[in-house]
């Protein structure tokens, strides 16, 4: 019996092209499997790719309690479903708040995330992320992001969840 794994990957778009994403669906079980290995088994499949250039996006505020906006804190957008949590997955999103609070990710695929603005977040894209992600699960913000929508979200600054390694740079 011989095996494959495949993974699909997207590509940060060169500086004239719009961003574009490709999705894999496994006919077979009627799975998006955008962002997960994909492991194709002996036999014939049925697998759809879907090139998209209408993506998503979330940007905002970071506040404290009164409203006064935050600079310097990180905010993580990652998937509702932990199974989307492994390394290097383009649907876990890290970046920082700039000095009037604002943020910006930009190229998101459709779905349900949390997001959560913070202290001293290790870099998710090293190492497995679940261990992080599940100490910032309770202080997420729900936000559904639909094909090409642009949210505008803000989110209230929370203190660093007890046992999360902190980093500062």
């Amino acid at each position: 019996m011989r095996r494959a794994r495949w993974r699909v990957r997207h590509r940060r778009p060169r500086e004239r092209e719009i961003g574009f994403l490709m999705f894999v669906t496994d006919h077979d079980d009627c799975v998006d499997v955008f962002g997960d290995p994909l492991e194709i088994t002996p036999g014939a499949h049925e697998i759809e790719i879907v090139v998209t250039d209408h993506l998503g996006s979330a940007s905002g505020l970071v506040m404290d309690r009164r409203g006064t906006p935050l600079g310097g804190f990180d905010v993580v957008l990652f998937p509702q479903d932990e199974t989307r949590w492994h390394f290097a997955s383009p649907l876990i999103r890290q970046t920082r708040s700039s000095q009037n609070g604002r943020f910006e990710l930009p190229l998101l695929p459709p779905g349900d995330y949390l997001a959560v603005a913070t202290k001293g977040v290790p870099f998710l894209m090293i190492g497995d992320p679940a261990p992080t992600l599940r100490r910032l699960q309770s202080i997420g913000t729900r936000l559904k992001v639909g094909d090409g929508e642009q949210k505008t979200i803000s989110i209230r600054a929370s203190p660093t969840p007890e046992g999360l390694v902190r980093f500062t740079p």
